[in-house]
């Protein structure tokens, strides 16, 4: 189940920006794992969508934990294929 934002066999982490990263918070936010709100409330800054940061990489080794998943906080392939299949059933 490959994606348009997402090459085969791309592994992204705290740090990295792109497209799929807008992609996996928008999905472990539907999931309840992160909130959607695009503020930090704490600062008043704004969240760029797109930059995988720590909260998100909280809300992913957050999610790799509920699945049973090796908790690294990198989406690779078995937490991209497991974000997509939870998607899927909401």
């Amino acid at each position: 189940m490959s994606s348009p934002h997402r090459s085969a066999g791309e592994a992204l982490r705290c740090g990295d920006r792109s497209a799929a990263v807008t992609e996996i918070r928008a999905s472990l936010t539907a999931l309840g794992h992160l909130d959607g709100s695009d503020e930090n409330l704490s600062t008043g800054r704004h969240v760029a969508l797109d930059v995988f940061d720590e909260e998100l990489d909280h809300a992913v080794r957050a999610f790799q934990q509920h699945r049973g998943l090796l908790v690294d906080g990198i989406v690779g392939e078995a937490t991209y294929r497991a974000l997509k299949e939870a998607s899927y059933r909401l």
